[in-house]
């Protein structure tokens, strides 16, 4: 889902309503400053929903679940619900991308899955 871009010379705004998000936040953070090429995220969770907005740049997506693999490229204002058990890769494809996150669960390493096999494991692909 796309939200609405307001751009001037100054800038550009991307309102939203908390509402807006499939789920009630308990956290957030930013994801920002990146290179070219960076990738972050390489991991799932087992009991967490994340809601990602672009903020600037251009981010591809590689999301894999249950159902199979989709690569999606975000651009300001797009945004990406993950659900639980979603292994997701982020590859930064500009420079200074940015992406603003609210999860669902408070944070906890014991709710992440690192290692790609064991999530190949737990959906039972």
């Amino acid at each position: 889902m796309p939200f609405e871009i307001k751009e001037n010379n100054t800038g550009y705004l991307i309102p939203f309503n908390i509402s807006d998000i499939p789920f009630t936040p308990k956290r957030c953070f930013f994801v920002t400053n990146n290179n070219l090429g960076d990738t972050r995220g390489n991991h799932a969770h087992i009991n967490e929903s994340h809601f990602l907005i672009c903020l600037g740049g251009k981010i591809k997506l590689i999301k894999e679940n249950k159902d199979g693999v989709e690569e999606i490229i975000l651009t300001k204002g797009q945004t990406l619900h993950q659900k639980e058990l979603e292994w997701m890769q982020l590859e930064y494809i500009e420079n200074n991308s940015s992406i603003l996150v609210f999860a669902d669960e408070l944070y906890t390493e014991e709710n992440y899955i690192r290692e790609y096999k064991k999530f190949k494991e737990i959906v039972c692909f």
